[in-house]
């Protein structure tokens, strides 16, 4: 028999599972359309087609040159944008995986009454005397 949170847990989980994969995918192609840029900016042909002007401050030159952007190079801040969202997006994703893995633990064990309780955190208020739960 489970406990009477068993429901609640479970669903949650799911809804955690569902939203985790779904995250993780559109992750997954963000970063494909990163990569897809950065391909097109390591090719000059390509980089030349898709050109753009892009308007700088004078006073955010000098933090470009900082970091080792020319300020005339458009492609080499557009690859540094995009080298920046990726890592980003790498990050996002495993976030969401670890993410994905809970609630597809908290699907198998919302049933098991020992491994629910840790699951919901109830555990530590029944020791402190917060909750009795049973």
């Amino acid at each position: 028999m489970g406990t009477q949170h068993a429901g609640v847990i479970r669903g949650l989980s799911i809804a955690t599972t569902v939203i985790a994969a779904l995250c993780t995918v559109i992750l997954l192609v963000v970063l494909a359309a990163f990569g897809l840029g950065g391909v097109v900016l390591s090719n000059p042909d390509m980089r030349d087609q898709a050109s753009y002007e892009l308007d700088i401050d004078p006073e955010d030159v000098q933090s470009l040159e900082d970091l080792g952007i020319p300020a005339g190079d458009d492609a080499a801040f557009a690859g540094f944008v995009l080298g920046a969202g990726g890592a980003l997006a790498g990050v996002a994703v495993a976030c969401h995986v670890v993410a994905l893995i809970a609630g597809i633990l908290g699907i198998c064990n919302a049933r098991r009454p020992e491994k629910a309780d840790d699951a919901a955190g109830l555990d530590d208020y029944r020791r402190a005397g917060v909750c009795r739960c049973t």
